[in-house]
Formats: structure tokens, sequence, C-alpha cells
């Protein structure tokens, strides 16, 4: 009767199965493939994730612009045309490194910064003027992200 219980469970060549025995290979082969489908959903969204981040920078520099110019106009009675006059410090920013002004009057300014996000040629740039907090994504260097800004 052992000899009977042995042989239950065994398999063709009388070797008794047991959870030692591991993977088949199409059971590694679906794992695999899993797995690379999963990758091929998250990457791509890990990157728009990324490339929003560092557009996010541009936002905040040209919101402390608005704020500054704003304070520098009412003491002074004329915007401020350069980063120096507003009293910004650039350093620390880690994509954009500079704010370019242009058709600054007493009445009126344009605040631009640029930067390339992912090391093409084209720049990642964005606008603000004194009628509006909001900056203005005018060319926008990140081309699988939608609805982010204008294509250049």
């Amino acid at each position: 009767m052992h000899k009977a219980r042995a042989l239950r469970g065994t398999g063709t060549r009388g070797r008794s199965r047991t959870s030692d025995d591991g993977f088949t290979l199409i059971e590694l082969m679906i794992v695999v493939a899993i797995i690379g489908i999963l990758a091929g959903i998250a990457i791509p969204q890990y990157q728009n994730y990324v490339a929003k981040s560092k557009q996010a920078e541009a936002g905040e520099i040209l919101s402390a612009v608005y704020t500054d110019e704003i304070l520098f106009q009412s003491e002074y009675g004329f915007y401020a045309d350069t980063e120096f006059d507003l009293g910004m410090a650039m350093d620390g920013k880690r994509y954009y490194s500079a704010v370019t002004f242009t058709g600054v009057t007493a009445d009126t300014y344009t605040a631009t910064i640029d930067a390339n996000l992912d090391s093409d040629a084209t720049m990642d740039t964005w606008q603000m003027t004194q009628v509006s907090p909001d900056p203005v994504h005018t060319c926008n260097d990140i081309t699988n992200l939608t609805n982010l800004g204008a294509a250049c």
C-alpha cells in the first residue's frame, strides 16, 4: 500500500511533481508579455508627467515676474525691463534661465522665457504681458504632449 501511494501523483517518468519544479516556459513568456504591455503604457505617461513638470517652472517664474512688475510699477511709475531691476535671481532654476523683456514702456511690457527641454532644435517658449498674470505657451518644445501650447 505504501508503494501505491508513492506512485499516485507521479508524472510520466515516475517523478513526482512538487512546488520546487519552477515555472514552465509559457508561464514565463506570459509574465514577460504582461510586463511589456504595462511598460508600454506606463513609460509614455511618465514622460508626459516629467515634461509637464519641467514646463511648470515657466509658469512659476512668469507669475513672479507679474507680481514683481506690479510692485515695481506702483513704486516707480513704469515697468522694469531687466530681471536685475526687479531684484530677481534666476539661480537655482533648472530649465528656464532668463526672462527677456520687450516692448517695455510706462504702461506695457512683454516678458518671454524659453528653454530647450528635450535637447532638440526647438525652444519651449512662454510669454506674459501686463494685462494678464496667466502665461501663454507660444511654442511647445515637447511634441508628444497635447493641448499644452502652439506648435513651433
